[in-house]
């Protein structure tokens, strides 16, 4: 019954999905993500609080059910043991420099209290990241921990870090697939360098790419771009899930191909860590006020035919290889 009215919303107005909300309840529940969603993507210049809301909305904290008073008795019990304390430390002094919305001892009593809540997942490198990145938003301790719940449940980041890492590996696999698909020079310049996805994907999706963009440098305005380029690439992924992510690495590498495909193994690889430095005029290009939506980095990605029919459909090789392999690997 909502088909024909949802066909019509990319070409209305925020104000007129505004109008359509009041209409009735049903509408108004319907309709509220879609605002939200289009008012941080159609470039609006003020988006810190609706980011929050949307955000907020997205992830649901108050489904994580957590007294954060009570964590933090259990912690000064000392329950969370001293060589993960020592580890989250060293981290955060690592991570987030001059990012003034960030206070390193809250984001630091976050992760701590996290793997308390979250014992089967614990502290893994790159946490910090997604705890960082949540708590830069709500400016909130016990919001950023609910948040940070949410996000590990719903992206089931345990079956990233677990021992095996099932999922970091099918989506090593993915990736080169759609390097292939979408970028085949430099699929194929990968493959004669002897580079796959498992040399640089890793942080891609353990801190949302995060890792990557956040930056320290002496220029203030370069890392201000930074940090709102990647709350736009988070914007993105928490609206369409890891589907997401694998668009976004297309569009990253389609951006740098030419200056990838002219390179060596290790300079290729210092380019994917410090990827940022690359984009640098594709961040203020997105930045821009006033700038044409066609070109923005929304619709960029919309451009970008990765579907979840074919995410689907290299799973399902991937499982079939690992079926063919695994017993020969075990005979042998």
């Amino acid at each position: 019954e909502f088909l024909p009215i949802f066909l019509i919303h990319p070409f209305l107005t925020i104000d007129e999905l505004g109008e359509l909300r009041l209409l009735c309840k049903s509408w108004a529940n319907r309709f509220k993500l879609v605002m939200f969603k289009e008012s941080l993507t159609r470039n609006v210049i003020t988006r810190d609080i609706l980011r929050r809301a949307t955000w907020i909305e997205i992830l649901k904290p108050d489904v994580a059910e957590l007294n954060y008073d009570h964590l933090l008795i259990r912690m000064s019990e000392g329950q969370v043991l001293k060589e993960i304390s020592d580890i989250i430390h060293l981290d955060v002094s690592r991570s987030f420099h001059r990012i003034e919305q960030l206070d390193p001892p809250s984001l630091e009593e976050i992760l701590r209290l996290f793997t308390l809540v979250r014992p089967e997942v614990g502290y893994f490198q790159g946490l910090n990241y997604l705890a960082g990145i949540l708590f830069i938003v709500t400016q909130d301790k016990t919001m950023a921990l609910k948040c940070l719940v949410r996000l590990v449940d719903n992206f089931k980041v345990v079956d990233l870090v677990s021992e095996e890492m099932p999922k970091l590996k099918l989506f090593f696999y993915v990736v080169d697939r759609l390097l292939c698909l979408f970028i085949p020079d430099l699929h194929d310049h990968f493959k004669t360098e002897m580079i796959t996805a498992s040399h640089f994907a890793s942080p891609y999706f353990l801190t949302l790419f995060a890792s990557n963009f956040i930056s320290a440098t002496e220029d203030q305005r370069f890392n201000e771009n930074c940090l709102e380029f990647v709350l736009r690439v988070w914007d993105q992924i928490l609206f369409g899930g890891w589907k997401m992510p694998m668009k976004i690495i297309i569009f990253l590498f389609q951006e740098i191909k030419e200056d990838l495909v002219n390179m060596a193994f290790e300079e290729i690889l210092n380019i994917l860590r410090n990827i940022n430095m690359r984009m640098n005029k594709t961040m203020q290009a997105e930045l821009t006020p006033g700038k044409s939506r066609d070109s923005s980095f929304h619709e960029q990605l919309k451009k970008i035919n990765i579907t979840e029919e074919m995410l689907s459909l290299l799973e399902r090789e991937y499982a079939s290889i690992e079926d063919y392999v695994n017993p020969r690997l075990i005979q042998h």
